[in-house]
């Protein structure tokens, strides 16, 4: 979705939703080799989106369309942000979103997805 879109089905008090994950990179060339994270999010993703606005009790009650529709922005770093390897304009397009990262994942009206656990089986550490 671009960027115009997700604005325009954005909160209108508000702002964009928007939906982050945060999550272990298991490991150093792919955060997620077997897809247990993906699965995860999609997971809480589903149930996440078919909350009515009335189960959601807070300012994202007004980010549904008509019909109940909903549009949610998701941020994944992996998938979001150049990965290696990157090309000059790539890494400087990475250095500069590390720099926001904070304030991406504490905005107070960003919702964060926080997956703690290995995969089972995964050696830990």
């Amino acid at each position: 979705i671009a960027l115009r879109e997700l604005k325009a089905a954005g909160c209108p008090l508000e702002g964009l939703p928007c939906i982050l994950q945060s999550y272990m990179w298991l490991q150093p060339d792919t955060p997620d080799p077997f897809g247990y994270t993906l699965g995860q999010m999609v997971s809480m993703l589903k149930t996440f989106t078919a909350m009515r606005p009335d189960q959601l009790g807070n300012i994202y009650a007004t980010c549904y369309g008509p019909g109940n529709t909903q549009r949610w922005g998701v941020f994944v770093d992996f998938s979001c942000m150049h990965q290696k390897p990157r090309t000059a304009h790539e890494d400087a397009l990475f250095q500069e979103a590390l720099t926001s990262l904070d304030t991406l994942y504490s905005h107070p009206n960003t919702i964060v997805l926080r997956f703690t656990k290995l995969p089972e089986g995964y050696p830990s550490g």
